[in-house]
């Protein structure tokens, strides 16, 4: 049994070196990529009857459905070599549907403002850490939390590049959002960006997939999704959610809607730093990230900013470290900030993916678990196998 730790307790972390930088590709015209055993049961899709007349209810519980219940199918070459087998879901997408569920979600996603104000009836919610096109382990972490009719979610960004799935991943989490837009809420991540996506294997990917005459079109109808996402969360006043990290130019969760979409990423301010930025700065206040954009910090920026917006806990994703393997997340040393890691047995590496469960308490405040997800057998096929994990808490000490 994993003894409970609480955010009072100060976590030591040692930071693994980053070694990879941002190739960042300049692009000159972005304008034209502002265009237009599985539990399957468990995660059942409501009839059309039920939504009303839903022009697109069919259409997006179709390819929620294919998505989530395709069987697994094993590649002939591995992931990586001396790992075993990696089974991948066997479900094809149409250029067709690609188009028609990225324009669906554009839309659906600049409904909402660049900072989501998420409150108590919100709750309960399952935040997720980054995923990389791993689409199994999704449907796994999908299957043991439960429909989105009887939880709430908020992926924090990191859907595409590196995984083998990419293209299913993330057409499932927009039809997930099209589908139930105010359970469903997707953050935007460093890799849902024209620049990054192009060079970290998710533009390779749509090429494989889709024919030549149309694997362009498909990949710029995702990047017009990646431009319309999100940057933050704000839960119940006390939870700030990003995939990266608070920035210089961050003084309160409300500047994030001065982040006007759809936009790229830029080469540097407020928007680069809530998708780029890194926690636990071996030098006091701000200094320049290691990976060659935005910047690291210390606990004393995550207290000046906590302290002065009310805020017990920041959430985000974009890192995964030694410390992590077992876990699926780790703290910053004054507990106010957690790192979520979801994908599972990432790259077929055996390691522990870990999603954040917040829930209303009797008091009016917050609770929260950890789930953890574990390799089952490490050398051959991957069941996830879910576990609590540590408990959140409100209680802090100095």
């Amino acid at each position: 049994m994993q003894k409970a730790l609480y955010l009072s307790e100060k976590s030591k972390v040692q930071v693994c070196s980053l070694t990879e930088k941002q190739k960042l590709l300049v692009v000159g015209d972005h304008s034209k990529f502002l265009t237009t055993k599985d539990d399957s049961n468990r995660f059942e899709i409501k009839s059309e009857s039920e939504f009303g007349e839903d022009k697109h209810a069919v259409f997006l519980d179709g390819l929620i459905d294919r998505l989530m219940k395709s069987p697994l199918k094993r590649k002939k070459e591995t992931r990586r070599k001396g790992r075993g087998i990696a089974p991948l879901v066997n479900a094809k997408l149409t250029e067709t549907e690609i188009y028609r569920v990225c324009k669906l979600a554009s839309d659906s996603l600049l409904k909402q403002p660049s900072l989501l104000v998420l409150k108590r009836e919100n709750l309960p919610l399952t935040i997720v850490g980054d995923i990389h096109g791993q689409l199994k382990e999704l449907r796994y972490i999908l299957h043991a939390c439960g429909p989105p009719e009887d939880m709430n979610y908020l992926f924090l960004g990191d859907y595409v590049d590196r995984g083998p799935q990419g293209v299913e991943t993330l057409a499932l989490l927009l039809a997930l959002k099209v589908r139930y837009p105010n359970r469903v809420f997707l953050l935007r991540g460093n890799h849902e960006d024209f620049n990054t996506s192009i060079i970290y294997g998710f533009y390779d990917e749509c090429a494989r997939k889709f024919p030549r005459d149309l694997n362009q079109n498909v990949y710029q109808s995702f990047v017009h999704a990646f431009n319309c996402l999100p940057f933050a969360a704000l839960i119940c006043d006390k939870v700030f959610a990003m995939h990266g990290g608070i920035s210089p130019d961050l003084r309160s969760p409300a500047d994030v809607n001065s982040i006007q979409r759809p936009t790229f990423i830029p080469l540097a301010g407020l928007a680069t730093d809530l998708v780029w930025s890194d926690p636990m700065s071996p030098k006091e206040g701000w200094a320049q990230n290691p990976r060659g954009i935005s910047y690291i910090f210390d606990d004393s920026i995550i207290d000046k900013f906590c302290d002065k917006n009310g805020i017990d806990y920041i959430v985000r994703g974009h890192q995964v470290n030694n410390s992590m393997t077992n876990s699926g997340h780790f703290f910053t040393p004054n507990g106010k900030l957690v790192t979520l890691f979801s994908a599972f047995n990432y790259l077929n590496s055996g390691n522990t993916g870990g999603v954040l469960q917040l829930m209303a308490k009797d008091n009016a405040k917050i609770g929260g678990q950890f789930l953890l997800f574990r390799p089952s057998n490490k050398k051959g096929p991957v069941n996830g196998t879910p576990r609590r994990g540590t408990s959140l808490t409100k209680k802090r000490g100095n």
